[in-house]
């Protein structure tokens, strides 16, 4: 979640939602499964798209590659 600060989900999303995408990322990384009958997720008010795209928000600082100070000058 505090990756998520350096994105704009806090200001899009309330937290709730972004509490859900969170326990969904932890759970796949650890592979656990998580209720699907009713989703999990709806008891927070939350829906399966904007769990994903808060997913791929936060996934995608991942694949950003850093740059070095020579590179810079």
């Amino acid at each position: 979640m505090n990756d998520g600060l350096r994105t704009d989900i806090f200001l899009r999303y309330s937290p709730e939602i972004i509490a859900c995408a969170c326990i969904y990322l932890s759970a796949r990384e650890l592979q656990i499964p998580l209720p699907e009958n009713p989703p999990w997720y709806t008891i927070f008010g939350a829906d399966e798209e904007s769990i994903n795209s808060i997913c791929v928000r936060i996934l995608h600082l991942y694949t950003h590659k850093t740059v070095s100070k020579k590179q810079l000058f």
